[in-house]
């Protein structure tokens, strides 16, 4: 049986990736950093799931699940994804999205196991200048002769996301205000236009590129919209007109950016 370590396994991207795996056959492991076990409780939802403990941070816990694993399939989806924790956190975001790929890729230099590397379509700030990082050095090992791939991923998003990020914080906060809890949203500026996906359906895309080539594949929907329609939509949905409780402050987020993330 094939074996798959999935790093970042409480995140949002793995919850919807690997009951899919396992759906297929796969033996899959699941690897988490120690800490509260309460946010493992709902991992227990996925059928076949191991769960290892390592920490992209700590090499001697990646080296320990490498040999007791020797998994044939790594999918790095660890990491800080939030830019605004990443700018909060610019070295812990280095560390751990750039550098935590290349630990994984040397402690299992093995060219007969296929690395897919969890990336991203930003390139600015800490999180994407951490992103791209990886992204440089996989098209070395694969240069090299690794199995190395790199998909980067547009926006993309569920009930899974956290409130760090703007469709959860959106989303819950037209929830609240409907239920009379919250009295208005403040937001930063809207005109900025993003690729909006939904996550499961970009696991789907994973399985298909697990028999690909290694490379660089771009996931996403090829339809960017603005965050205020994402915000008009998302009031709407609760029957309210978001004019009327969202505050926008036209303040620079990220002077070195592109305007359209897609």
């Amino acid at each position: 049986m094939t074996k798959v370590l999935v790093t970042g396994a409480t995140g949002q991207d793995a919850y919807y990736l690997m009951p899919k795996l396992a759906h297929l056959g796969y033996q899959v492991f699941g690897m988490v950093r120690a800490g509260d076990p309460a946010r493992l409780m709902h991992l227990k939802e996925i059928p076949f799931l191991t769960l290892v403990q390592a920490d992209l941070l700590d090499y001697p816990s990646l080296m320990s699940v490498a040999t007791e694993i020797d998994p044939d399939i790594i999918i790095n989806t660890a990491g800080l994804t939030s830019p605004a924790t990443c700018w909060g956190l610019p070295e812990l975001a280095t560390m751990t999205n750039g550098i935590g790929a290349i630990r994984l890729m040397e402690i299992l230099s093995n060219p007969k196991v296929h690395y897919i590397q969890f990336g991203s379509i930003a390139e600015f700030g800490p999180y994407g200048a951490s992103k791209k990082y990886a992204e440089i050095m996989m098209d070395d090992y694969r240069a090299r002769g690794f199995h190395a791939t790199t998909i980067r991923f547009a926006g993309h998003h569920s009930p899974r996301r956290s409130t760090q990020f703007f469709s959860r914080r959106v989303s819950q906060a037209a929830a609240k205000i409907s239920l009379g809890e919250m009295d208005s949203l403040p937001l930063g500026p809207l005109h900025r236009e993003q690729d909006w996906g939904y996550a499961p359906e970009f696991m789907d895309a994973v399985i298909e590129i697990l028999d690909k080539k290694p490379g660089r594949y771009h996931v996403g929907n090829g339809q960017p919209e603005s965050l205020e329609n994402f915000v008009k939509y998302a009031f709407r949905a609760v029957d309210l007109d978001y004019r009327k409780y969202v505050k926008a402050n036209d303040f620079q987020v990220q002077p070195h950016d592109v305007s359209t993330l897609s």
